[in-house]
């Protein structure tokens, strides 16, 4: 059996770079005792762009409860769980409890 030691030793390194970055190609590999590894070529490319979608979503999610539709400006409801939980400051105070200061 071969051992693989250095990364050029790897068939994958050997298909860089992908042949169409803009999509996702997926690369396979049987090992000497027959099990098999699959996983896209450019990981870390579609990472970043999956990461920034769901940040986008969450941050969206997160601001379309403090607007108000029919009147189109910010309507925070400052009783909602999600706005307690997050809000560090109101009127000039720390009023978020693990950040007060402890008398």
């Amino acid at each position: 059996m071969r051992v693989m030691r250095f990364p050029e030793d790897f068939p994958i390194t050997q298909r860089w770079p992908a042949k169409h970055p803009d999509r996702l190609q997926l690369y396979s590999l049987t090992t000497p005792n027959g099990v098999k590894i699959a996983g896209p070529l450019n990981l870390a490319g579609t990472i970043a762009v999956n990461a920034s979608s769901l940040f986008a979503k969450n941050l969206f999610a997160f601001l379309e409860i403090m607007l108000d539709k029919k009147e189109k400006k910010l309507a925070i409801n400052w009783d909602d769980e999600l706005v307690k939980g997050t809000l560090v400051a109101k009127d000039a105070k720390i009023v978020h409890p693990n950040l007060a200061q402890q008398s």
